[in-house]
């Protein structure tokens, strides 16, 4: 039953987008698109699972893959109808991933390192 209403679901906002454009961010398009046709989101307070985002992560995040995110964004404003005022906020995005893709991958990752304090070690890992 559970896997037949994800299913529908999934149809219902058309699934994964499955273009080039929308590469390593399927899933921030999809929650748009949910979000556009209505449905709600949710925030649970215990994580489901958790994601890793280390340095070899942090380079996969190369100059291309920041403007798509940019792009990401801007197709998801446009799909939930997000007033104009709020799209400064793809002009920031922008600028940052700009510079950030300019910078060598060094200071990127001490950047980013701290940032997310990559090495402190936490009891949950």
């Amino acid at each position: 039953l559970q896997q037949n209403f994800l299913s529908e679901f999934l149809k219902s906002v058309g699934g994964y987008t499955e273009d080039k454009k929308f590469l390593r961010y399927e899933d921030v398009n999809l929650w748009y698109k949910m979000y556009g046709k209505g449905y709600r989101g949710y925030n649970f307070s215990e994580p489901l699972y958790k994601m890793r985002d280390d340095r070899n992560a942090a380079l996969r995040r190369d100059f291309s893959s920041r403007m798509r995110a940019v792009y990401v964004t801007y197709v998801g404003f446009k799909l939930v109808d997000m007033p104009k005022k709020y799209y400064i906020t793809l002009i920031s995005n922008f600028v940052r991933n700009f510079l950030l893709a300019l910078c060598p991958n060094s200071i990127y990752i001490k950047i980013h390192k701290q940032r997310n304090n990559f090495g402190v070690k936490s009891d949950d890992t």
